[in-house]
This record gives structure tokens, C-alpha cells and sequence, in this order.
């Protein structure tokens, strides 16, 4: 037997044969390894007419004679007859030489469409054979187009999936549509906290995806002719930039993502006048949603804001995809309000109160909105009031005499216990789906509940209520659990607990993310159980401590 031929399971599944008896690959998959498949007979199968008269063409040109064909048909005619070339090497290869070559155009990163089979005859046409020149497949894109358009749209609403997926299938390579679509799915993978396997069994990086992206746009030079493409794409690399903790790259392309939206005219309410209302709509959330992304990043890291909103801006649809749309709605809202708050030059005692009920009147638990929707309205309204807070307490009087109003000194407390009530009933899985974001908010309110404690050491509560220390403990124990999360803020809420004698320790589950770690992969696959997060929830742990007394009967209000 000859053992430098391919396998009869390696031909067909077309993956890599060592060409011993049995092979590696069999012998890892368990399968019977054969070679009883009869061997197509190598050499050459005739020169094709189309190839006959391009040599004669090639000849004539080589002989001085005068060419029929303008400069760009001969260039054209040149091209093809290398194309053919190709095809004529696939053609006289028989099956198991055809597996190889293929093996070996795989792994230098070409992915196929409609590749042919060994019994198949080869395509005749190359547009149809080498129609996808990237990294990632097809096959590996959709579906993570699917997670994201059923977990991740309500939160990011500006790509339309169905519409990015036709531009993908198109004969012709779309290289923007591939950008866009790739650094969705990195952003998802990201953000969701999940892990891929490629067609080889290895595990995908995010980071490598990313590093396409950078080099095709380098290639393309899209800076030149910014589009709404270009736009979405700095956009969600922004969002993975910011989970694989590349702060500054973060911020730059959020920078970026902003100016291309003035240089589009998307702030001017004109520029809306000339698009039907599905495509107007989508411009708008695309600039909301740059706006909201960049006051939250702004507030977070403490750097300066360039975005506003013109009020001749047009509304957003509350109608259409209502229950999609509502919470991003809703968040538009609220952040308004605090740009609206903020912007002032003075503050008074009745600012710090109008700001705090506008924000209390936006519905954060309805039953209209799924467990992401109102884990991320239920923290950010309590830390956009944390915050606006937090700006007023050295320019208002503040009181001593209650924690319950926000002009009190110990506000943060009664916002703590709120918050703790709203999201006792949710995942942690829910939590982390919103990434560092969510982390900061709520370092931000355990962090305030600290000074808090430190101020007044010696604040008592009623046996029935949790006390500051019982919410800086359950706090801190939720930050601890964000797998993968900002490896600075632990070691921070450890010292202030120690700090004020609470020795608790806190144990994350997960504090570095590697992708080849097994806890990175607790799918059990790839992308069935990727589209479901987990149903365990806080108050399963502190259901004992929190009790229905303070979860049911207790207003923080």
C-alpha cells in the first residue's frame, strides 16, 4: 500500500493526512482509515479551445504580428489565461492530490464557496471559486450576525443584520460589508463573553479579527471617503477595543466613529430631509447612540465631551420595533436629561430635584423589556443620579437628615439598596452581557457607599433592613464575579473594605480571560448554547439576606 496517499475519510472531509496506516486524523476522530477509493489517473486531460486561441494570441504578440484586442481586452484575456491555469491544475489533479491543494489553500487563509467535491467537476468560472479572498467565512460570520441581531440590537439598534447579509453574499467581495460584519461579530464575542472555534478546531481571537480589520482598512484607505460603514465599523471596535482593556485605542476610535458623524452631516436636522423614514430613523440612532456611548465613556474616564443635540433634531420612532426600541428610547431620554442638567453653570437644590424625578419617571421593569434591557435602564438611571449627585454636592447645601432624598449627604445608600433590589432577580450573566461598562457603574456606586461608611462609621439600621456594610459586601461579591473584568477595581474595593473592617474576602470566578482556557469555552458548543445566558440569578445567593421583607415590602423612594 502506498502510505503517501490521502486517506479515503481525510479525501472526504478534506482535512490534512499525514499518509500513514492508520493516519493521525482518523486515528483522532476514531474513524476507519481506508484507501480503497480508486485513484483518478494523473496527467494532462487536453488543452481547452479557449486556451488554444489565447496562445495563439500570446504567439502573435511574441511574433510582432499586429494584436486584434485594445490594451485593456488584451490585459483582461491575460488574466484569464492565468485563471485557467489554475483551474487546469485543479482539473488534471486527481481526487487526493486535489484534497492537498486544497488543505494547502486553507491554511494560507483562503476560504472557498461552493467548493467542488472529488466527484464534482471544478468550477469553470474563478469570481465563483475564490469569491471570499477573508479571513473569516461566511459560515462563521452569520451566526454570530444571528446573535447579535437577537441579543445585542436592542442595545446597539443601527445595523440592520438581514440587509448586511445580502451585501455579504453578492458574488463581488464586499470589503466594507466585510469590516462592518467582523467587527460586530468580534464586539459580540466580546461583549457576551464568548468563544468560537474555527474549521480547523482552534480556538478564534477576537484580537486576530480585529487585526484584519485594522489591515484592510489601512489597505483601503477609508479615512479619504468616510461612509455610514465606515462609521458603524470604528463604532463597534470602539466596544471591542474597550473589553480587550486598550483604553486609548477605545477612545480614539469613538473619537473617530463621532467625527465621521459630523463629516457626514448627521448632527444638522437637514441632513434628515432627504432619506425615507427607515433610512432617517437609522442615521438618528446611529448618532444617539454616539451620543449616550460617548457621555457614558466620558463620564467614566473623566474626559471632555464633543457631542450635542440640535433641538430641531427629529424624533425617534416609537412606534416601529416598540418593544426592540423602547429601552434604547428610554436611555436617549435619560441621558439627555443629564446633558441637559450638567451643562449649567450653577446648580440649585430644585436642579439636583427636577433632574433626579425626570429620571425616576422612566419605566426601568416593565414587562415589555427583556432581563438585558432592564439590567442596563435599572444601573445606569441609578448611576446617571449617583452622578449627577456626585457633580452637585460641592456647588448645593446638602442635609444630613435623611438618606432617602437625593440633597442628603448619605444619598448614595438608599440609591445602593435600590439598585440591589432591582437586580437581585437577574443573572450575573445578564450583568456582565453589558462588559466594562456595567463594571465601572457599579464600582462607581459601590465606591460611594464606602465613603459613605467612612463618613459615618457608626450608621445604625433596623434589624429588618440591610445595613451599609451588607450592601458593600454584596456589591463588591457581584464586581468580583464580572469574569474577565478590569483587574484594578478588586484590588481597590478589597483595600476599602479592609479599610473600614470588613475583612471580607472576595473571590471573582473568573479574573483573567484567556481564550484557551476552559472557562472560557462553558458552551458546550460553539453557537447552539451561545445564544442563551444562564438563568441563575443574584437573588439566589442573597435571597437570604435581602429576605421578601426588603424586596417586596421596603420603598427606597
Amino acid at each position: 500500500m502506498d502510505r503517501r496517499r490521502v486517506c479515503d475519510a481525510c479525501s472526504v472531509r478534506r482535512v490534512k493526512c499525514d499518509g500513514q496506516a492508520p493516519c493521525g486524523a482518523c486515528t483522532k476522530s476514531s474513524v476507519d482509515c481506508t484507501r480503497l477509493r480508486q485513484r483518478a489517473k494523473s496527467g494532462p486531460k487536453g488543452v481547452r479551445k479557449k486556451t488554444l486561441e489565447r496562445l495563439k494570441t500570446v504567439k502573435r504578440q511574441n511574433s510582432g504580428e499586429p494584436s486584434i484586442l485594445g490594451s485593456r481586452e488584451l490585459e483582461h484575456h491575460n488574466n484569464e489565461l492565468i485563471f485557467d491555469n489554475i483551474e487546469e491544475t485543479v482539473a488534471v489533479a486527481g481526487s487526493s492530490a486535489y484534497s492537498d491543494v486544497q488543505q494547502e489553500i486553507h491554511e494560507a487563509g483562503l476560504c472557498f464557496l461552493d467548493t467542488p467535491g472529488p466527484s464534482q467537476q471544478p468550477a469553470t468560472d474563478l469570481p465563483q471559486m475564490l469569491a471570499w479572498p477573508f479571513r473569516m467565512s461566511l459560515a462563521l460570520l452569520e451566526p454570530y450576525l444571528d446573535i447579535y441581531h437577537f441579543k445585542l440590537y436592542p442595545v446597539w439598534p443601527v445595523v440592520n443584520k438581514d440587509a448586511l447579509l445580502t451585501r455579504l453574499h453578492n458574488l463581488a467581495p464586499d470589503v466594507n460589508a466585510y469590516m462592518l460584519a467582523s467587527s460586530i461579530c468580534a464586539a459580540t464575542m466580546l461583549q457576551l463573553q464568548l468563544s468560537v472555534l474555527s474549521m480547523g478546531g482552534d480556538v478564534l481571537d477576537p484580537s486576530v479579527i480585529l487585526s484584519e480589520v485594522e489591515n484592510l482598512r489601512r489597505v483601503h484607505d477609508y479615512r479619504e471617503n468616510p461612509t455610514l460603514d465606515h462609521l458603524s465599523t470604528s463604532f463597534f471596535m470602539h466596544v471591542a477595543y474597550i473589553h480587550l482593556g486598550r483604553r486609548t485605542t477605545s477612545t480614539l476610535l469613538l473619537r473617530e466613529a463621532i467625527t465621521f458623524a459630523y463629516m457626514l452631516d448627521l448632527h444638522r436636522p437637514s441632513h434628515y430631509d432627504e432619506f425615507s423614514e427607515p433610512d432617517r430613523q437609522g442615521h438618528l440612532r446611529m448618532f444617539w447612540l454616539l451620543f449616550i456611548t460617548e457621555r457614558a465613556h466620558a463620564t467614566q474616564y473623566d474626559i471632555p465631551c464633543i457631542m450635542s443635540i440640535d433641538p430641531g433634531m427629529p424624533e425617534l420612532d416609537t412606534e416601529s420595533q416598540s418593544y426592540v426600541l423602547s429601552a434604547f428610547i428610554m436611555l436617549c431620554q435619560m441621558f439627555r436629561s443629564f446633558s441637559d442638567a450638567s451643562s449649567g453653570a450653577r446648580l440649585t437644590a430644585d436642579d439636583l430635584t427636577l433632574f433626579n424625578n425626570q429620571l425616576l419617571r422612566v419605566p426601568t421593569l416593565t414587562e415589555h423589556h427583556n432581563d438585558l434591557q432592564k439590567a442596563d435602564l435599572s444601573v445606569t438611571q441609578q448611576w446617571l443620579r449617583l452622578m449627577f449627585w456626585k457633580l452637585a454636592i460641592n456647588k448645593v447645601i446638602m442635609t444630613a437628615n435623611t438618606n432617602d432624598d437625593i440633597r442628603s449627604v448619605f444619598f448614595p445608600i438608599s440609591l445602593a439598596k435600590e439598585l440591589l433590589t432591582n437586580i437581585s432577580a437577574m443573572s450575573i450573566d445578564t450583568l456582565e452581557a453589558h462588559g466594562p461598562g456595567m463594571e465601572l457603574k457599579l464600582f462607581e456606586v459601590t465606591n460611594s457607599v464606602a465613603d459613605m461608611i467612612t463618613l459615618n462609621p457608626r450608621q445604625t439600621t433596623s434589624a429588618l433592613e440591610i445595613g451599609p456594610q451588607d450592601i458593600l459586601v454584596h456589591l463588591a461579591t457581584i464586581i468580583g464575579r464580572f469574569r474577565g473584568g478590569n483587574k484594578t477595581l478588586l484590588p481597590l474595593l478589597q483595600s476599602r473594605l479592609s479599610g473600614i473592617g470588613l475583612d471580607s474576602l472576595i473571590l471573582p470566578r473568573i479574573t483573567d480571560v484567556t481564550y484557551d482556557s476552559p472557562d472560557t469555552n462553558r458552551e458546550k458548543s460553539s453557537i447552539e448554547s451561545n445564544e442563551a445566558l444562564a438563568d441563575h440569578s443574584l437573588e439566589d445567593e442573597y435571597g437570604i439576606l435581602f429576605g421578601p421583607y426588603s424586596l417586596e415590602h421596603q420603598s427606597y423612594v
